[in-house]
């Protein structure tokens, strides 16, 4: 039966949603099971059943006498009565019921109404005539489930409009918070849905559900109904357990324009599950540059926060230790820090090519920024693509030789000059490595060296020495900068622009 299986797809298979599935899916069996075990004074009526409908056709010959022929069947004329009626599908005997006008809103023992009992058994007619006899749209049973909901999981779209007339609220929920709309799309009843978003007024409360509504729309796994609820859900609600598993699905497919829906309906960053880091950073600490792309392409925000520092689940993924630090203890971490510090040059330029900011600094007191992640993890390539416009290093770059107290400027693979140089002495060593210019400043004063002057200064990966005139010996003398004459001071602060290469070895 389409509406059996449609509480199966809605209700899952716990014990709570299971015992909801038997307040709304009451089926014919069950009415008969119902009726069998009804007073004894009734049991005629048991016998009517099984033997084809001879006290029925007895009662009949009494015709114009509704009671009488009740009488005749031994029932009472009770509203009860006709609930157990209309469940078990006895049609004639409903006549008779109607035909003695009882009370149309009495319930039986679950808070079934005879109008309940139509709605579910798909009978538009029948619920037209309660109607007009008086029976009460808004009345619920004992889990708060309305006529209203029966028609909509059932599609009954002319019920649907008689219950509406006759007061039937699309605000009103179950005992689980559940509306008619609920029901429509969980039962997957396009038309329905179309009719019942055809009324926003009614609908604005119903839709600050965001997240459920959305979840369950992309629980039902068809593209038109999900298309069709999204784009008439307002913007920015919170992301579901069940949006996360449809997002997850989206990513695991590619499905892109289901991810964009996602993302356009959903406020905040998508992620595996709750609780847990945006999928950008997973993609970057595995250095998955296919699904970063993929993410940032279908409008994920590459600036989106770092925000669940307790996520083990990614922390286990970063390889590098300061990192691992960093984003369990820093607050404001982005993806581009953390691709910055991992080394991950190319997730880098994905990243700034999708609009991250170069120079968003974290939460913390330091205000740190991708560019530092990036030169203490000695990643000189990864500094480059922060800085912008920094030069090709086969284009314009610096080698200085610790051995030969020499360095030489290289433009487009020729020499430019060379010139000797003096860098630091016993105790105050000058360290090999590849670093990039990362700031110049035409007066330095040095604040760890009692105020020395340095003119001409050129800071290497962000780190506490750097290139600056100063008293050339050849021979290491400083604290651990390189001095240069005055005159090639003065050239490589013009030549050399921020990023430049500058390669140190013995």
């Amino acid at each position: 039966m389409q509406t059996h299986q449609v509480a199966q797809g809605y209700l899952g298979s716990n014990a709570r949603k299971i015992a909801f599935a038997g307040q709304v899916i009451y089926g014919c069996a069950h009415g008969l099971a119902m009726f069998v075990n009804f007073p004894m004074k009734i049991l005629s009526l048991a016998a009517l059943m099984l033997t084809g409908g001879a006290l029925l056709a007895a009662a009949e010959s009494r015709a114009g006498q509704p009671l009488a022929q009740l009488e005749v069947l031994g029932v009472a004329p009770s509203g009860v009565a006709l609930v157990r009626a209309v469940t078990a599908g006895q049609r004639s005997l409903v006549e008779l019921f109607l035909a003695a006008k009882p009370n149309v809103n009495a319930a039986d023992e679950a808070g079934r109404t005879p109008l309940l009992a139509a709605a579910l058994r798909g009978d538009a007619d029948l619920v037209a005539r309660l109607l007009a006899l008086g029976a009460d749209p808004r009345q619920s049973d004992a889990g708060g489930v309305t006529p209203l909901m029966l028609a909509a999981a059932s599609g009954q779209l002319a019920s649907i409009a008689a219950l509406q007339v006759c007061g039937a609220s699309l605000e009103s929920a179950d005992n689980e918070g559940r509306t008619a709309l609920h029901y429509a799309i969980a039962a997957r009843q396009l038309a329905v849905i179309e009719e019942f978003f055809k009324k926003p007024a009614e609908l604005a409360a119903v839709l600050r559900d965001c997240s459920g509504l959305a979840g369950l729309a992309g629980g039902t796994g068809d593209r038109k109904i999900i298309e069709y609820v999204f784009n008439r859900l307002p913007d920015k609600s919170e992301w579901s357990a069940r949006a996360y598993a449809w997002c997850n699905q989206a990513l695991e497919n590619r499905d892109a324009d289901l991810l964009r829906l996602l993302l356009s309906k959903h406020a905040g960053p998508p992620a595996p599950d709750v609780g847990l880091q945006p999928w950008t950073a997973y993609a970057v600490a595995t250095n998955d540059l296919a699904l970063l792309e993929f993410l940032l392409t279908c409008g994920a925000d590459p600036d989106t926060a770092l925000d669940a520092p307790g996520d083990a689940q990614l922390l286990g993924k970063i390889s590098a230790n300061f990192m691992r630090s960093y984003v369990a203890s820093e607050p404001g971490m982005t993806p581009l820090m953390l691709a910055a510090g991992l080394g991950n040059t190319e997730a880098v330029r994905l990243l700034l090519g999708a609009g991250a900011k170069r120079g968003l600094g974290t939460k913390g007191k330091s205000r740190l920024v991708a560019l530092y992640f990036a030169c203490w993890a000695n990643n000189p390539a990864c500094a480059q693509a922060l800085l912008e416009n920094a030069p090709p290093r086969d284009r314009i770059r610096i080698e200085i030789s610790l051995n030969q107290q020499q360095a030489t400027f290289y433009k487009d693979g020729a020499v430019v000059f060379e010139t000797t140089i003096s860098t630091g002495r016993a105790g105050f060593a000058t360290k090999p490595g590849d670093y990039v210019i990362t700031d110049k400043h035409l007066e330095h004063t040095s604040s760890l060296y009692h105020d020395a002057k340095m003119p001409f200064f050129m800071r290497l990966s962000c780190r506490d020495f750097g290139l600056h005139e100063g008293h050339v010996t050849g021979r290491p003398a400083s604290h651990g900068c390189v001095r240069l004459p005055r005159a090639i001071a003065q050239r490589l602060f013009k030549d050399a622009p921020i990023g430049t290469w500058v390669s140190i070895t013995r």
